[in-house]
C-alpha cells in the first residue's frame, strides 16, 4: 500500500497539467511510497491525451468523472485512493521539491503531539512572471485582499488553522468519509471549506505548514479576475444559507458596499487609492500601483455581487 495518494481533480487544463505531474514526480524521493490520481472531469480539450502519456509510463492513474462538480471527483479520489493520507493539488498548480514528503511528515508530526489534527496543508502564491502576478501576490498577502486566510496570506510559522484550501492539502481519509465526503450540491464552488467545517464541528483541528507553498498560476488578468471572485462570492452565499452561524459582519461588507455604492463610493474610493498607494510604495513597486488598487475594487465589487446573486439563487434548487 502507497503511503500517501495525491489527488488532482481537473477540466480542461491541457497548458497545466503536465508541469503540475512533473513537478510531483520529480519531488518524488522514493515513488512507490505514493501513487497519483488523476481525476478528469470530462475535459474537451487535449488534458485527457497529455495525462495519458503518464499513464502509459505507469506513473499515474486516471479516472473520468462524467458528472460536472468539483465536489463529485474529490469524492471519487476519496473512493480510489489506496492509501489512508490524502492529498490534493489543483491542476494549475506547481508543488515545490520534496512537497508530498513534507505535508506526510508534518501531518506525523503534528498528528503525535494532537490526536485531533487530520489534515495539513500550506500556503500558495502565483508566479511573479508579469506585473499583473507580482501585484496578485501583494494584494493577497493583505488583509483587505484575503481577509487574512491561509488561502491568499502567507505565514513565517506553523499554525492552527481554521481551514485549509484544496490546491495543498492532505487529509487523513477515513476523517472526510466520517463526515460524508465532500457536498456534491455545492458543485465546483467552496466544497473544501464546508467539509473542514463539518470536520471542525466534529472538534478535528488543521495545521498550516509554513514553507511548502506551491506556485499557483491563477487567473491572469482583472476580468479573469472578477469572474471568479463573483464565483467565490456566490459559494460564501451558500456556504452561509447551508450554515447561517457562520454568518459574520466581514462577510456582508461588500453587499453593503454595493447597496449602499452611491453613498459610500466617495470614501471608499479614496480609502483603497491612499491604502494601495502606501502598499506599493512600502514595498518600493509603484509600477504596481494600478494593479492593486484595481485589484481591491474588482475583488470588493465582483465578490458583493456574487454574494447577492447567491443569496437570491438557492444552490439546493439550481445545479450546474
Amino acid at each position: 500500500m502507497p503511503k500517501a495518494t495525491v489527488a488532482i481533480v481537473c477540466f480542461n487544463e491541457e497548458k497545466n497539467i503536465v508541469e503540475c505531474l512533473n513537478s510531483l514526480l520529480t519531488g518524488f524521493c522514493r515513488p512507490k511510497e505514493y501513487e497519483i490520481l488523476v481525476i478528469d472531469n470530462n475535459s474537451q480539450d487535449g488534458t485527457r491525451k497529455a495525462v495519458r502519456e503518464f499513464v502509459k509510463a505507469k506513473k499515474i492513474r486516471l479516472i473520468i468523472n462524467k458528472k460536472r462538480g468539483i465536489a463529485s471527483s474529490r469524492n471519487i479520489a476519496v473512493k480510489e485512493a489506496k492509501s489512508e493520507l490524502l492529498a490534493f493539488i489543483d491542476a494549475d498548480c506547481v508543488a515545490p521539491k520534496n512537497w508530498l514528503k513534507n505535508l506526510v511528515q508534518g501531518f506525523e508530526k503534528y498528528k503525535k503531539e494532537n490526536r485531533k489534527i487530520v489534515a495539513v496543508g500550506g500556503g500558495n502564491r502565483p508566479p511573479q512572471t508579469t506585473l499583473f502576478y507580482q501585484a496578485l501576490g501583494l494584494f493577497l498577502n493583505t488583509f483587505l485582499g484575503s481577509r487574512g486566510s491561509v488561502q491568499g496570506a502567507r505565514f513565517l510559522k506553523d499554525k492552527l488553522a481554521p481551514h485549509l484550501p484544496c490546491f495543498n492539502v492532505l487529509f487523513e481519509k477515513k476523517r472526510i468519509i466520517e463526515v460524508g465526503g465532500f457536498d456534491e450540491n455545492l458543485g465546483s464552488i467552496i466544497e473544501d471549506e464546508d467539509l473542514t467545517y463539518r470536520l471542525s464541528k466534529k472538534g478535528y483541528q488543521f495545521m498550516y505548514l509554513a514553507g511548502n507553498e506551491v506556485i499557483h498560476k491563477m487567473r491572469s488578468d482583472l476580468i479573469s479576475w472578477g469572474k471568479n471572485m463573483f464565483t467565490y462570492g456566490k459559494g460564501r452565499a451558500w456556504f452561509l444559507q447551508k450554515y447561517p452561524e457562520r454568518t459574520h459582519f466581514f462577510f456582508l461588507l461588500p453587499i453593503i458596499l454595493i447597496l449602499g455604492f452611491e453613498l459610500l463610493c466617495p470614501f471608499y474610493f479614496s480609502f483603497m487609492f491612499i491604502y494601495s498607494l502606501f502598499l506599493v510604495l512600502r514595498k518600493r513597486k509603484l509600477n504596481l500601483f494600478f494593479y492593486v488598487f484595481s485589484l481591491y475594487l474588482t475583488t470588493h465589487l465582483a465578490y458583493g455581487l456574487g454574494e447577492i446573486y447567491g443569496f437570491l439563487i438557492n444552490r439546493y434548487k439550481v445545479k450546474d
